[in-house]
């Protein structure tokens, strides 16, 4: 329909598509599915390359979340230095022993609780993994993966961090194998809390609900 008044025209165009959007996306999801050979919208590799892609992208964005967390985990680090400065301890010792305990359980708790920040990015990115996931974009692991690899660095300079300012410091074994074995073991137990925090977001699905657990 065409309409002239003055200087100006105004056209509208009320014309309908000659075929329904539905079947041009039932269509469009077959024929991917038949090159792909599989259920979902691209290969794994494919949709694996695109996910690592977004995360690295979220990453980014999110940088100040990431640098803060370091921030804090340096003065936490100075705070165990100041409280647990023995740098000569004895290791037969009942209460020497119990120092050292002290210290072993703070650094675990600090570095679990770090990770407690995974638990509001992961609620914020939940309703985009529900609907591509319903819609067949991607498989669910292909969500889950670059989020826990891409994750890997950070935790260990998380960890290396804390492991720098602390070990002899506070007076722990001199030997460097054992300050190895113990650099694994937070690392491991940094990683659990991401993990544990990030299966918490996608139970509770809601930040209230979280923070009951």
């Amino acid at each position: 329909m065409k309409f002239s008044g003055g200087n100006h025209d105004i056209v509208k165009y009320a014309a309908q598509p000659s075929f329904p959007l539905s079947s041009s996306v039932i269509s469009q999801r077959a024929r991917l599915s038949g090159e792909s050979g599989f259920d979902w919208g691209a290969r794994p590799k494919r949709s694996q390359r695109a996910n690592i892609g977004r995360e690295w992208l979220l990453m980014k964005r999110n940088s100040f979340v990431y640098i803060f967390k370091m921030v804090q985990l340096i003065v936490l680090a100075l705070i165990a230095m100041t409280v647990f400065l023995l740098t000569k301890m004895s290791y037969n010792d009942l209460p020497d022993g119990n120092i050292f305990m002290g210290a072993l359980f703070f650094a675990l708790v600090t570095l679990m609780f770090n990770g407690f920040a995974e638990l509001s990015m992961t609620i914020a990115k939940l309703p985009v993994f529900y609907k591509q996931r319903d819609l067949l974009f991607y498989p669910p692991w292909a969500y889950a993966l670059p989020s826990w690899i891409l994750k890997i660095p950070i935790t260990f300079a998380e960890v290396a961090v804390w492991i720098a300012l602390t070990y002899y410091v506070i007076g722990f074994d001199p030997n460097v194998g054992r300050m190895f074995k113990q650099y694994l073991l937070l690392v491991l137990i940094s990683q659990m809390a991401s993990a544990l925090f990030q299966l918490i977001a996608s139970l509770a699905r809601d930040m209230i609900v979280a923070k009951t657990f």
